[in-house]
Parts: C-alpha cells; structure tokens; sequence
C-alpha cells in the first residue's frame, strides 16, 4: 500500500512540475506579446518574435505540451485541429510600412516533435496553381481548420488572414496535409474555380474592408464575401476591392473536392418570435480574446 501511494505521489510531483516548467515559460511568452505587434521599431519587433520562437521550441521539449492551454498567450493563434492530428501556432510580426512577418509551428501529439514553417514567400494569386512545402511558405495567420476525411487522402482546410501591406489585406483558402511520416504540405487541386480547380484560392481587399471567410454549419458550406471594385475604373486592382452585398461558397462534394457556388442565398430561418429574417453579418469570432483584444491586430 505504502508502494502504491509513493507511486501515486511521485506521478503527481512530476505532473505539476512539468505545469510548472510550461507556466514559467508562458509568462515570459506573455510579456513579449506587446513588444512584437507594438516595438517601437522593426528591430525591436523582429527580436521578440525571435525570443518567442525560443520559448516556445522550449515549450515543445515540456511533457503535456500538446493538451498546455497557453492562455496567457492570447495574441498568439493557437488551434488544435477537431480529429486531435496536430496542434498550430502561429503569430503575426507587423512592420512599420504596413507589411508583415509570419511565425507558425505545426506541433504533432508525439512529444518533441513539430514542423517548422518558414515564411519565404508572398501569398499572391500565382500561388493557386500549385502545392508548397513548409520552407516556401507564404505566411499568413490561420483562425480555422476543418477536416476532410476523403476516401484516398485526409486533409485540412485552412483559412487565414495576411495583413498584405498599407493598402490592402488578403484572406486565404488552403489545405494542408499531413501524412504518416509527420510530413506536411500545402495546397491540392480541390476547389472550383471559373478558370479550372485551384491549389488554393487568394483573396485581396481593400486595407479598409473586412471580408468574411468562414465554415458555417448552418448552410454546411465554407462562405465567403463576394468581392467587387469600388468602382467599375478599378477592375484587377485588388487594393480597391470591398464586398459587395453577395455571398459566395464552397460545397464539398462526395468526390472530396469543393464546388464553387455563386451568390450563395444567405437568408436564414424567420425568427419563430420575431418573424423577422437576418442575413450574414457575422464577424470571424476568434477565441482566444482578452478584453475583447483582437489577436490578429492587438486593437
């Protein structure tokens, strides 16, 4: 019996020493948060997203890591995907001429390991006719993941958010895949388009502007703005893009690829109260609030 305690004891200790070594490291993540969306120069910015880069590689090393909620953390998006495959973090570094830096890691369930992704390119809509690897990536700043378990290959859509530059932001569309070995790419010819299936799709608006680009159970479709020139003048100049009054949607098909439907209808059910009818008003709701601060641009 007095074996079984000193087991049970001995557990326990190593449990909360562990929660202690991930907490410490949490507070200092905490106190740089500011520094890297806010720095009174790029420098400053760029060497606190380095610091917590390092903490959190720190972080991966800790025992019950992949289950640690990392509250304090808000500023940083941090999401598991629904099946459990993997945990994502990743924060945004914006610079003082309006673009940004991106940081992400793709945390596995298996202690220590992870995937590093390396922002060396730009999101730009070239970038929707083929698959990229973790070190040509685009960077951006996911706020969704949705599973799609196909017949021949499971896969997980991404959306995301890029701050772009000074006059215009960008959503993305993506998929990532994951295979046996822990490998990851992104990009598969799933979604629709006029011009043929797309790797991934791109979207680019006005900095001003904010576009909708979600799953919604409620239509079992993934929606999204209907994108339109300010004027009729500024067709193919993206910065000048807002959404217009449509909605536009991808259906998954039994085939495990996305038809594109246009002009999506968007009524929803009368109020059984009110007999009133509401349309799609509704704003990405990002968890990991603090004072209603908004993660992707501490405002």
């Amino acid at each position: 019996m007095r074996t079984i305690i000193f087991i049970l004891f001995s557990v326990l200790c190593a449990s909360s020493a562990f929660a202690d070594g991930l907490e410490k490291l949490e507070q200092k993540m905490e106190a740089l948060q500011d520094e890297i969306l806010s720095g009174s120069t790029d420098e400053v910015r760029k060497e606190a997203s380095l610091e917590m880069r390092s903490l959190l590689l720190k972080a991966f090393d800790e025992e019950g890591v992949f289950e640690y909620p990392f509250e304090k953390v808000f500023r940083m998006a941090i999401s598991t995907s629904p099946d459990g495959a993997f945990r994502l973090f990743n924060w945004s570094e914006p610079h003082l001429n309006g673009t940004h830096s991106y940081y992400a890691f793709i945390l596995l369930p298996q202690k220590g390991e992870y995937i590093e992704l390396q922002d060396n390119d730009d999101l730009k809509v070239e970038s929707e006719r083929y698959a990229l690897t973790p070190d040509a990536w685009y960077g951006a700043l996911y706020y969704e993941i949705y599973p799609v378990d196909e017949k021949r290959e499971k896969y997980y859509v991404l959306m995301g958010w890029d701050g772009n530059d000074a006059l215009s932001n960008k959503k993305v569309l993506d998929v990532l895949l994951l295979d046996k070995k822990g490998e990851v790419s992104f990009g598969k010819p799933v979604f629709q388009t006029t011009d043929g299936m797309a790797y991934r799709r791109v979207f680019e608006y006005a900095k001003q502007a904010r576009m909708n680009l979600r799953y919604m159970e409620m239509k079992d479709a993934i929606v999204f703005d209907r994108l339109e020139p300010e004027q009729p003048g500024l067709t193919g100049q993206y910065a000048f893009y807002i959404p217009s009054t449509a909605y536009n949607g991808y259906k998954l098909n039994k085939e495990g690829t996305w038809d594109l439907i246009e002009f999506l209808d968007m009524s929803r059910p009368k109020s059984e109260e009110s007999g009133a009818q509401f349309n799609f008003p509704d704003k990405v709701k990002f968890e990991r609030l603090e004072n209603n601060v908004n993660p992707i641009t501490g405002k």
